[in-house]
């Protein structure tokens, strides 16, 4: 994918952790993020998100994630 890739420099990036905003705005986040270091037509046509929250059975804390697949 590197040949296709349109970013040349791409930019170290941590994301913010979930906060309790609208899914969607973080969501959409975690994507603008992601195309910081990844821009190809392959992106475009067969790329996708996924939402993911796991719960800690001990202390119920949640962790939510929106991460890219392929």
């Amino acid at each position: 994918m590197d040949e296709s890739n349109k970013v040349i420099r791409k930019p170290f990036i941590q994301l913010k952790d979930y906060k309790g905003q609208k899914i969607e705005d973080y969501a959409k986040y975690a994507w603008e993020m992601f195309s910081k270091r990844n821009n190809s037509f392959i992106i475009d046509y067969f790329y996708g998100q996924y939402y993911t929250e796991i719960t800690c059975p001990d202390c119920s804390r949640k962790s939510i994630t929106c991460d890219p697949f392929d």
